[in-house]
């Protein structure tokens, strides 16, 4: 059944129409990770999304910051979650998982990669180096995966991009091949 209040949404992309796939940076358990928001001349009205064939194995996803749909690959996303947090579960993460659209209650987990190693000594990811979107496009036959760093006081945040290979499988692996601090200033 749909909701009329929405849930807090961390990232969003438009699956069909009107029609959006949102991400969710719930942390406990109970919390939602995904959902859908159909707009409407009613307004708009939320359904959560769960995630099938999640493996017994892997902790469910955490504190999702952001989602894209994959290029020439209709129906499948990326969604990503900010970081590392060891005492919660093992985390760092893109998830990649498929949805129908339309009024489908449930996507299919694809599989699991991560971009960045984790933290040497099995400490949580730096708030500077927490992912907080995510976009992929291609350029010829490569997919390119952008990240956006979030930053903080000290260090400004980032964009870090690379080739995403493997997209056919369930491991996809992200080559960094650039990484620009954001700054008020043009990226020249």
């Amino acid at each position: 059944m749909a909701q009329t209040l929405l849930p807090g949404i961390s990232g969003m992309v438009k699956v069909a129409g009107n029609q959006f796939l949102v991400v969710h940076d719930g942390k406990k358990k109970t919390e939602p990770r995904l959902g859908v928001v159909d707009v409407t001349a009613e307004g708009p009205s939320y359904r959560q999304v769960g995630i099938n064939n999640w493996p017994s194995d892997e902790d469910p996803a955490n504190d999702l910051e952001g989602v894209c749909a994959i290029p020439k690959r209709q129906g499948e996303y990326l969604a990503v979650e900010s970081g590392f947090y060891p005492e919660y579960g093992d985390f760092g993460r893109i998830v990649k998982f498929g949805y129908g659209g339309g009024a489908s209650a449930s996507a299919q987990y694809l599989g699991v990669f991560r971009p960045f190693p984790p933290p040497a000594d099995d400490a949580e990811t730096p708030k500077h180096e927490q992912i907080e979107g995510l976009a992929s496009v291609t350029q010829g036959d490569t997919t390119v995966l952008l990240l956006a760093l979030r930053g903080d006081r000290n260090t400004p945040g980032a964009l870090v991009w690379g080739a995403l290979d493997g997209l056919e499988g369930g491991t996809p692996t992200f080559q960094e091949a650039g990484r620009h601090p954001l700054s008020s200033q043009a990226i020249a």
